[in-house]
């Protein structure tokens, strides 16, 4: 077999098509710095770079067998590595929008979660 290092990406993504996990590793290996770059411009912080990191390429494990090659494999790295980048931005806002309250109301203790203008009472 010859040097992975050698082979296009199309010839990877042939190979990892048909299961072969060398050529889905080089892949990684391949475009993984840009990977983690382009999270580190979404994040402050690095271990949320490396969850985005890490989802990106289990998305692309999981999707490679339906790319199409109607584009650059970078192409449809970078919208897969963008999609995750706003998914984990918008669900950053969602967490630190919610916040609890605890309020001590004679023997009850109500907790309020409020995620927008009307908070909801859980008891």
């Amino acid at each position: 077999m010859a040097n992975l290092s050698t082979l296009s990406d199309t010839e990877l993504i042939r190979s990892a098509q048909k299961g072969d996990m060398d050529a889905f590793e080089q892949l990684v290996y391949r475009h993984d710095k840009e990977v983690f770059s382009i999270a580190a411009r979404y994040v402050n912080r690095a271990e949320d770079a490396k969850d985005i990191y890490q989802e990106v390429f289990l998305r692309v494990y999981r999707g490679l067998q339906k790319f199409r090659f109607q584009s650059e494999f970078s192409t449809w790295l970078y919208r897969i590595t963008t999609n995750v980048c706003l998914t984990h931005r918008n669900h950053r806002k969602k967490k630190e929008l919610c916040h609890w309250m605890v309020l001590p109301i004679l023997s009850h203790t109500l907790v309020y979660k409020s995620t927008s203008a009307h908070p909801t009472i859980i008891y």
